[in-house]
């Protein structure tokens, strides 16, 4: 049924009857918003966080093989890139 075919039928219902109806999809619209919140909710409550990686595998992460650069060094090192 197309909505032109709704529309024309609903003309012809009592007014009761279209009051009855405007109830019956306020309340399936509602249902049906309720529905999305709800599914969009548990989607953003299941996304897959990433993994700390364990302490062992941070372990040295910072460190150099040889003496840290100072701040000069690391200066002319980035403008010089």
């Amino acid at each position: 049924m197309t909505y032109a075919e709704v529309e024309t039928q609903v003309k012809q219902l009592s007014h009761e009857d279209k009051l009855l109806l405007m109830q019956a999809i306020t309340r399936w619209l509602l249902e049906e918003s309720n529905r999305v919140a709800s599914l969009k909710r548990a989607q953003t409550h299941h996304k897959p966080k990433r993994p700390v990686p364990p302490a062992n595998v941070m372990r040295g992460i910072a460190q150099s093989n040889g003496p840290m650069l100072t701040d000069e060094e690391l200066k002319q090192d980035y403008i010089n890139s």
